[in-house]
């Protein structure tokens, strides 16, 4: 079995998931169709960036599109897109037999509030179910996500975030700082409930000593860097799941506060540690943390674990072939 990720490296998971693939002996590739950004690596890159005219992008793409389609069994798509413009692709991929999956990440399919009812919104929709039409399953990270699919896929399968291990060496933090780092790293201030994170921050200042950093913008390295010297880092409370960073956060050992709706929280597994906290009660969670050292402590420890468990590269890859052993023979 031969399998082509494609075309959004979305936080190096496109890397991650191809590189668990191979540890479990199959053969896996990577594309995107321009540099990304914090650079992350991959086997292919088409550089439309570079191509002069429209007609030159397409061109490059029908080429490797033609090249792949002989060459992979499986293609595992990324972010809404596909090789080509309009999911073109996904109609004679399926002629041809082969198999196609959709990975949704998040904003690709989650509604905002201020896109509803509108041609955003409606665009957002068609989108999905052009390709809902002609792939075979969606990927998602959590039951949030799915909610958002299934109303359009027949089969959805949950694939929980991927990760590294061998790149993120624990560092739990020390339970005697006496002037502990709280991290926050947002990828979308708005979606990450970033205003309200902030204004908890100042509130707790004129009562605890501690430092803060705010990351953003910042390459990869230099974040996980960063990450590493945190006592607390808060994910986001806004959208009711965790994201990657929690889950690289947990892969340092460094304790993680997240709002996880009570909702959703049954389709977790019973050992995730992430503390929960809405922008009302965070002021008195990060509080609690702040003074208390030897939680924040057993908190980072149990996160590692719980990585360990549930999104080693290898273990998320393994439930991976898995699906597309089953998808290709029904």
């Amino acid at each position: 079995m031969r399998v082509l990720h494609a075309p959004d490296n979305i936080a190096n998971q496109m890397t991650a998931l191809a590189r668990g693939l191979r540890a479990c002996g199959i053969e896996a590739a990577t594309c995107e169709f321009r540099p990304n950004w914090p650079k992350y690596p991959v086997d292919f890159c088409l550089h439309l960036d570079r191509a002069p005219t429209r007609m030159h992008r397409r061109l490059r793409q029908w080429r490797f599109f033609l090249w792949a389609a002989s060459h992979f069994d499986v293609f595992h798509f990324h972010y809404g897109g596909s090789l080509l413009s309009q999911n073109r692709d996904l109609v004679w991929l399926a002629r041809l037999g082969r198999l196609s999956v959709m990975h949704y990440w998040g904003d690709d399919v989650r509604p905002r509030r201020r896109d509803r009812d509108t041609d955003v919104e409606r665009r957002r929709v068609r989108r999905v179910q052009r390709v809902a039409r002609h792939v075979r399953a969606a990927l998602v990270a959590d039951s949030e996500l799915r909610s958002y699919v299934e109303p359009y896929f027949r089969e959805i399968a949950i694939v929980r975030q991927a990760i590294d291990l061998d790149a993120f060496d624990p560092a739990p933090p020390a339970a005697d700082t006496r002037v502990p780092l709280v991290v926050h790293a947002p990828s979308a201030q708005a979606a990450k409930g970033t205003p309200a994170i902030l204004a908890a921050i100042e509130r707790l200042r004129t009562t605890h000593g501690f430092a803060f950093q705010l990351v953003e913008k910042t390459p990869h390295e230099q974040a996980v860097a960063i990450y590493r010297a945190a006592d607390v880092v808060i994910d986001q409370i806004a959208a009711g799941t965790h994201g990657l960073l929690a889950v690289e956060a947990m892969a340092l050992a460094k304790p993680v506060i997240c709002y996880i709706d009570p909702a959703r929280r049954d389709s977790y597994p019973l050992e995730l540690p992430v503390v929960s906290a809405t922008g009302a009660t965070l002021p008195d969670v990060l509080a609690d943390l702040l003074n208390d050292g030897l939680r924040r402590r057993q908190l980072g420890e149990a996160g590692r674990a719980y990585v360990e468990q549930y999104h080693d590269a290898r273990t998320v890859a393994g439930h991976l072939c898995t699906l597309y052993r089953r998808w290709r023979t029904r």
